[in-house]
């Protein structure tokens, strides 16, 4: 019988915000439940859903594309399951710059392998945010879709000139891997959008200490001067429906 046929032994699945079961599918809590090995490299994972886990969880830091990789095939080859969770939605946004590889080279290398796989969507903090906000994924005009960019992943000068040639489309943005260059973020799109342009921050949403910050981007520095927002914050740009 050939994995296609047993299926997937690796099942990659989002896991939303992280901070609680409930927006979790129940596909990716069926895979949770059944893995004899649950990997996530991040730390943004509540005990809801940590409680679920039957096998072996590994968490956190501590880890390298390389470790994680040798403990999945290590699972794979006693014929146990793999569930390989990644936060938000995996095909949105996934893996981060240095330190983790994206879904789709984790997939490359699982195919290369011969380890048959599927992926379970997630909610993103994306999807939850602008839920929270009453917010569309449009803008005001037809014909104006949402942008997706991580400003992080590119180097600060790629990254200026990609931000600002985005920005002159007038489109609702959305920003991942950016709080850390918020100046620049503020810098470059205020000529698009104006000082009074709406810029919100969503700082681990959906978790205890969420902070959810919805000004303007002639306000917004003043507004998080020593604010310790460096990772786990979205960035929403520009003229959202709603």
């Amino acid at each position: 019988m050939n994995g296609a046929a047993r299926g997937p032994q690796v099942i990659i699945a989002g896991i939303g915000p992280g901070s609680t079961r409930s927006l979790l599918t129940l596909a990716a809590i069926e895979a949770i439940e059944r893995a004899a090995l649950v990997v996530y490299p991040g730390v943004m994972i509540g005990e809801e859903i940590r409680a679920l886990v039957r096998g072996r969880l590994l968490y956190g830091r501590g880890f390298t594309d390389g470790s994680i990789r040798a403990e999945v095939s290590a699972v794979v080859a006693a014929g146990g399951l793999v569930a390989w969770l990644e936060p938000g939605d995996p095909s949105l946004y996934s893996g981060e710059p240095g330190e983790f590889g994206s879904v789709s080279e984790n997939i490359a290398w699982l195919r290369a392998e011969g380890i048959s796989c599927a992926v379970v969507p997630g909610v993103s903090s994306l999807n939850a945010l602008t839920a929270r906000l009453g917010l569309e994924h449009a803008g005001p005009a037809d014909g104006c879709p949402l942008i997706v960019y991580a400003p992080g992943r590119d180097s600060p000068e790629v990254a200026r000139t990609r931000l600002a040639a985005l920005c002159s489309l007038g489109a609702p943005m959305a920003l991942f891997l950016a709080v850390e260059r918020l100046a620049d973020v503020v810098a470059i799109a205020t000529p698009a959008f104006g000082p009074g342009g709406r810029i919100v921050l969503g700082y681990r949403v959906l978790w205890p200490d969420e902070r959810i910050i919805d000004s303007t981007l002639g306000e917004v520095l003043h507004l998080t001067d020593g604010s310790d927002l460096q990772r786990h914050c979205l960035i929403l740009l520009g003229p959202w429906r709603g």
